[in-house]
């Protein structure tokens, strides 16, 4: 099933003017447009520009230069009489004196200025970057989604946050490095305002949100600056223009603002650096920053498996990185492969290709076990080392 080749883009931007050349047109006003032709077809005109010849005079046609049309060829140019049909008309380059009556022809009102596909020659880039996402949305369910982590800036006293993107799970929490223990929403209280050390987080889902309740609210505020030097794609270091309000030695921060921004994580302060960065995490892209990007310092840390909600791939991004687990790179090309051949109308091989691809993340999913992770304990006791929620009458112990 092809999908249609390109045409050469819409043609704009003539100019026109009178010459003296001892040409034999007839003197008068006349309309003058152009189109772009190829060795396949040539392009609908340009808008109208006229032009008052006196006898004995041609004119000069002025279009944009070849080099920003580079699959064109030349240049058609049509006129007639003011308030009479185009019927001749003149072909070369961008530039051309027209002293005489042309060649009869009559402008195109389609474009047919066709030439080979350059984004695949059965399906489009754009199609298959749709599949690709498709694909992951798909397998995000199968497996229940990507694992990942993420992080929100706390505002001291507020106790909810909107969470970043969709997650099927959450397995751990923590504030200012303290562990945050989940609960139900029966745990909250809400008599009081409660500051302090946030150590009960609570899910708070409405419609297509998930909100996070703290509790008690969050006593200190993630600091926020700028970047003091660009930040390229590659670099592992960032380096702010003040460190002062990071309370974290080991943390995670966020470049930009949503949604244009990259969730960092970070494992250590060096004056006034970040080192040890680890880019792109919680679904956005490592990209390059420039001086004085805004930094904030996300003193909320949150992990789980996470929805594919927020990341989209698109044509030209075929270096960015892929962020999915290793295992997930095989069956998402049988999807691939499966789209392909529904198109081809071969269900038999799109079936097989669909079921392996379901088969294959639903087996990795079962085998694929945490290998770390919150240990599993009785009740507390005072020399115990659980977070346990404290609606059932628990404690915390502070280090």
């Amino acid at each position: 099933m092809p999908d249609l080749p390109r045409t050469l883009p819409p043609a704009a931007g003539l100019a026109v003017s009178p010459i003296a050349v001892g040409a034999t047109l007839p003197p008068g006003t006349y309309n003058v447009v152009f189109a772009w032709v190829n060795q396949w077809g040539e392009t609908p005109v340009s808008a109208p520009v006229s032009v008052t010849l006196a006898a004995g005079q041609g004119f000069q046609v002025t279009a944009p230069a070849m080099n920003i049309n580079p699959n064109a060829n030349g240049i058609k140019v049509y006129f007639a009489l003011q308030g009479q049909p185009y019927v001749q008309m003149w072909t070369g380059t961008t530039g051309m004196i027209v002293f005489q009556p042309g060649y009869p022809g009559v402008p195109s009102v389609r474009n047919s200025s066709f030439f080979p596909d350059a984004d695949g020659p059965m399906v489009s880039s754009w199609t298959v970057y749709d599949w690709l996402n498709e694909a992951l949305t798909n397998a995000a369910y199968i497996c229940k989604g990507i694992p990942d982590t993420s992080g929100i800036q706390m505002v001291s006293g507020n106790g909810m946050y909107q969470l970043p993107g969709i997650w099927d799970k959450f397995e751990n929490s923590w504030y200012d490095g303290y562990p945050v223990a989940f609960d139900a929403r029966g745990g909250a209280f809400y008599r009081n305002r409660l500051s302090g050390i946030t150590f009960i987080a609570i899910l708070q889902t409405s419609a297509d949100k998930q909100v996070f309740e703290l509790q008690p609210q969050p006593s200190r505020s993630g600091g926020s600056t700028t970047s003091s030097a660009p930040v390229l794609i590659t670099d592992s270091t960032i380096t702010l223009t003040n460190i002062a309000q990071f309370g974290l030695t080991l943390g995670m921060a966020q470049l930009g603002i949503p949604p244009n921004h990259e969730i960092v994580s970070y494992s250590s302060i060096s004056g006034n650096q970040l080192t040890g960065v680890v880019r792109g995490l919680g679904g956005t892209q490592q990209v390059a920053w420039t001086t004085g990007t805004i930094v904030n310092e996300l003193n909320f840390r949150f992990g789980g498996l996470r929805l594919n909600s927020q990341t989209q791939y698109y044509p030209g991004q075929s270096a960015t990185t892929l962020q999915v687990p290793p295992g997930w790179k095989a069956p998402l090309v049988d999807y691939l492969v499966g789209r392909f051949r529904e198109l081809e109308k071969n269900t038999q091989a799109s079936g097989a290709s669909m079921s392996k691809f379901e088969k294959f993340l639903g087996s990795y999913t079962r085998g694929t076990k945490q290998t770390a992770g919150p240990r599993q304990v009785g009740p507390v006791t005072p020399a115990g080392d659980g977070y346990p929620s404290a609606s059932s009458g628990g404690r915390i112990i502070v280090p």
